[in-house]
Parts: structure tokens; C-alpha cells; sequence
């Protein structure tokens, strides 16, 4: 299923940090709002909207091409999306992407005043594409990182008897189980396009490796 998108482009130039999306004074306190935040993006990148609800939608554009480092250069936060989509842009198109998460869970197993375990989990997931060429040819550099670390630690609990009152003592923890992964992808693609005179359809052909 084909999508196009249409409407006007703004391009924005180089070092469009997400500060200039989104400044931190507009970040919405009780949730990612897309409505609100959407009111005050680009608002540090055009100067002409400052402190205008909604400038950045009513100058009408819905399509960013970005330069080098769009988005860079702040805190890696959801808010910077949520404000684009809510001032209406439907596209941003650069020539490198790149986004990562980390994840920290935690947990415990035990009783009231006496924890026996505690489980912990971090994750970090990475990708980056890498756009090169022109219009007739492409080549696409898309790479995958994902790293994960369990480890689960057993408490050494002593208890005191005083006046008749049992207090637990945690002394320390000795690691029981631990596990670490790290995996890593990457694959490349190359599109060419072809025009020819009778009939005048674009031929689309790639090819792609994998490891």
C-alpha cells in the first residue's frame, strides 16, 4: 500500500537541537501533550513565532527536511515528536536517523521490613540509518544494538531481639544469578530507480545484505 504525502516543506537548516523544537519551560507536568506542546514547536528555530500559540502550524508547513544533526544536542525525550506531531507535520526527512532507549526495572521479593532478593534489569536498544546518493541511486546503512543485563542478589539478613522487639539487619547482598546479552545487527540496501521513454514508469530494484 502506497502513501503520498503532500504539503509545504520547511527546511531547516543545521543543529536543530530538540531544545529548539521544544524548549524546557513548554514541557507539559502531567503527560506527553501532544495538543499543548504542539502550540510552542520551532519556536526557538523561528523567531518570528516566539511566544505564539500554534505559529509554527499556522505558517503551514507539514513537511521538515532536516539538516545535520536534527534533534541533537538535548535530552533524548519523547517531547520533541509529541510537539511536531501536534503542530501538524506529517514527514521529516534527513539523511541520518538515530534513536535510543534505556530501560531500568527493578523488583524484590520478601516481607514487611525484610527484603530477601532484589532483581534488577537494564536494557539499552539503539538503531541508526544512514541515507547516501541521489535520487536515482540510494544506499541505505541501518544498524541495530541491543544490550540487556539481569542480576538477581540475595540479602544478608541477621536478626535482633531487644525487649522483646525482633529488628532484621541488612548487612550486604552476595550476587546468585546474573545474566548479560549484547546483540548486534546491521543491513544495507541499495534502491535504484530507472525511467524510461515508452511507457514512462519508474522500474524500482534493490538488493540487500544481511548479517
Amino acid at each position: 500500500m502506497k502513501e503520498i504525502i503532500t504539503g509545504t516543506v520547511w527546511t531547516c537548516g543545521d543543529n536543530v537541537s530538540t531544545y529548539h523544537i521544544i524548549g524546557k519551560k513548554r514541557w507539559t507536568l502531567t503527560g506527553v501533550d501532544q495538543e499543548e506542546l504542539g502550540k510552542w514547536a520551532f519556536e526557538g528555530a523561528v523567531k518570528e513565532i516566539e511566544d505564539v500559540p500554534f505559529g509554527f502550524r499556522d505558517l503551514g508547513y507539514t513537511i521538515i527536511v532536516a539538516g545535520h544533526d536534527f534533534c541533537g544536542g538535548g535530552k533524548s525525550i519523547e517531547h520533541p515528536i509529541a510537539a511536531m506531531q501536534g503542530a501538524g507535520v506529517q514527514l521529516q526527512y534527513g539523511p541520518v536517523y538515530a534513536a535510543a532507549a534505556y530501560r531500568n526495572r527493578q523488583g524484590e521479593t520478601g516481607e514487611r521490613g525484610m527484603i530477601w532478593h532484589e532483581f534488577g534489569t537494564h536494557q539499552v536498544t539503539a538503531n541508526a540509518a544512514l541515507s547516501l546518493g541521489n535520487l536515482q541511486r540510494r544506499h541505505f546503512v541501518r544498524l541495530h544494538l541491543d544490550w540487556r543485563s539481569l542480576r538477581t542478589d540475595e540479602n544478608i539478613i541477621t536478626t535482633e531481639t531487644v525487649n522483646g522487639v525482633t529488628k532484621p539487619y541488612i548487612h550486604g547482598s552476595t550476587p546468585i544469578f546474573g545474566r548479560k546479552g549484547l546483540d548486534l545487527g546491521a543491513s544495507t540496501n541499495l534502491q535504484t530507480v530507472i525511467r524510461t521513454c515508452a511507457p514512462a514508469w519508474p522500474i524500482r530494484s534493490s538488493t540487500a545484505n544481511r548479517r
